[in-house]
């Protein structure tokens, strides 16, 4: 199946290069800093507006996303270790 590619904003973040989010279908996108990009779903609206506000973002992410929705790798960095 081909993947259709999300916008994803650069962020500052010592673990996260862009983050992406399509409020029709709840889908986050997160590139991670070693070039793997994944998928959550069920991400509501409001909560990836408070993932872009916060100020840090991997831990955030650690603290309210990784976990608690469903994830997956959509595109794996050549030679990328596996997370």
């Amino acid at each position: 199946r081909e993947i259709e590619s999300m916008h994803r904003d650069s962020v500052a973040s010592s673990s996260l290069v862009s983050i992406g989010h399509n409020p029709l279908t709840q889908v986050l996108e997160v590139e991670f800093k070693n070039g793997d990009v994944g998928e959550h779903e069920g991400v509501p609206a409001d909560l990836y507006q408070q993932f872009m506000e916060s100020p840090s973002k991997g831990q955030f992410h650690h603290q309210h996303i990784r976990g608690v929705f469903p994830f997956k790798i959509v595109e794996r960095r050549a030679g990328a270790p596996p997370r």
